[in-house]
């Protein structure tokens, strides 16, 4: 079968029902059943179930930011996160809770904030009635509480998602899979090394809209506010 879709009919999952326009695209999701993860980073061997997220990746290596803000022009090296940034400047919260109302600008962040109504969620038929895509909210809020299936083989440790075990899992292999391509330092997380590069580059995002002070790390910013809040 060809992966354009002519006939009009669509590619559906064996395993959870979903559907999708193209072939290809229903082979790229059975890839998060079956854990697959066929791309791999010559650099640092980290593996990714779809090409993009591979290419996207590569910037981590390379440094490049190839997408700005029309606003501010600050660069990113994702286009996602242009899309996250920009609603600094929109002030839009499209995430937006149907049982207390509140609006978030970040869907981790909503999704955070519902794991507080799960209960109300299962418990109250009639809130629950009063959404149109019922089966849909509730799983996707189940999808999101605190069951941890992911066990440590050394340690057993539980987690809430794999990628928390991958990342768990560094601690006892000793691996640094995250490497400076400037002075060949090693880390175990990603974000280690991305506030590591702020020493090669002497960038500070963090910026304090109150006296434009920057800092290069979040919590340095933190400790700065604490100053004006007092």
């Amino acid at each position: 079968m060809d992966n354009v879709n002519t006939s009009g009919n669509r590619y559906e999952c064996d395993i959870c029902n979903k559907s999708f326009l193209q072939k290809y695209s229903l082979m790229t999701h059975v890839r998060t059943h079956t854990g697959e993860r066929p791309y791999v980073c010559d650099i640092c061997k980290k593996t990714f179930a779809r090409k993009y997220d591979l290419a996207n990746h590569m910037f981590v290596h390379t440094g490049e930011k190839l997408y700005k803000c029309d606003v501010c022009c600050k660069a990113f090296a994702f286009k996602s996160q242009v899309k996250r940034h920009m609603l600094i400047h929109t002030g839009e919260k499209p995430h937006h809770c149907e049982i207390c109302n509140k609006s978030f600008a970040h869907k981790n962040h909503f999704h955070v904030h519902m794991l507080r109504h799960t209960d109300t969620i299962q418990q109250n038929d009639t809130i629950t009635k009063s959404f149109a895509q019922k089966d849909k909210l509730i799983t996707n809020v189940v999808n999101h509480t605190v069951q941890k299936p992911f066990n440590c083989d050394f340690c057993s440790k539980t987690f809430t998602y794999k990628c928390n075990l991958n990342r768990h899992m560094l601690i006892h292999t000793g691996e640094k899979p995250h490497v400076c391509i400037i002075c060949s330092r090693s880390f175990t997380r990603s974000s280690h090394l991305k506030r590591h590069m702020l020493s090669h580059t002497g960038e500070k995002p963090h910026e304090c809209d109150k006296c434009s002070k920057s800092y290069a790390c979040k919590t340095n910013l933190s400790r700065h506010m604490l100053r004006h809040n007092n």
